[in-house]
């Protein structure tokens, strides 16, 4: 359900399959919610931002200009910074044979998975298949390859280091 104190700025494109916007959720202008995309509550879509089929949770900030393909599940207290993109597919074609692009609409198969507390700092790439760790954090601009554990920063060079200060939980860096 659209709750009605979530803001959807005039100029925003917010399809008709968007059900589920929670309260408090802004959506500035210019950005586009579609396809099924889910939004908990409290979050923020920045302007010129894209959520496509993905499941966005409570107390998430999209800034501006990132966009979000389809199948990514984003946990709550994320921060996704400006320009950042989140992929979904490893050999982007025209051709789609053997794609299962239903699935990734609703929410059967999952292309990233960003878990509570993770921050992707501004220009970042998260390639598919990836999962950001609780409280990891990824370097502006860099192109993640590999799964970051909890509390592991991904460093634009590939490097994963613990972050200082962190208590390391279930996995290690």
């Amino acid at each position: 359900m659209r709750h009605p104190t979530a803001y959807i700025h005039p100029m925003a494109c917010v399809d008709d399959s968007i059900k589920d916007i929670g309260p408090g959720t802004k959506i500035w202008q210019f950005a586009s919610v579609i396809r099924g995309s889910i939004i908990g509550e409290r979050s923020v879509i920045g302007n010129c931002a894209i959520v496509d089929a993905s499941r966005i949770a409570d107390n998430v900030r999209i800034q501006p200009g990132a966009v979000i393909f389809p199948g990514a599940m984003i946990w709550q207290d994320v921060f996704v910074g400006p320009n950042v993109v989140l992929c979904n597919d490893f050999w982007p074609s025209v051709d789609k044979d053997g794609w299962n692009y239903e699935a990734l609409l609703n929410g059967d198969l999952t292309s990233i998975r960003i878990y509570p507390g993770a921050s992707i700092f501004a220009g970042a790439k998260i390639m598919p298949g990836i999962t950001i760790g609780e409280g990891a954090r990824v370097a502006a601009n860099a192109i993640v390859k590999q799964d970051v554990p909890d509390n592991c920063l991904y460093g634009r060079d590939g490097s994963i280091e613990a972050i200082r200060g962190q208590p390391r939980r279930q996995r290690t860096c």
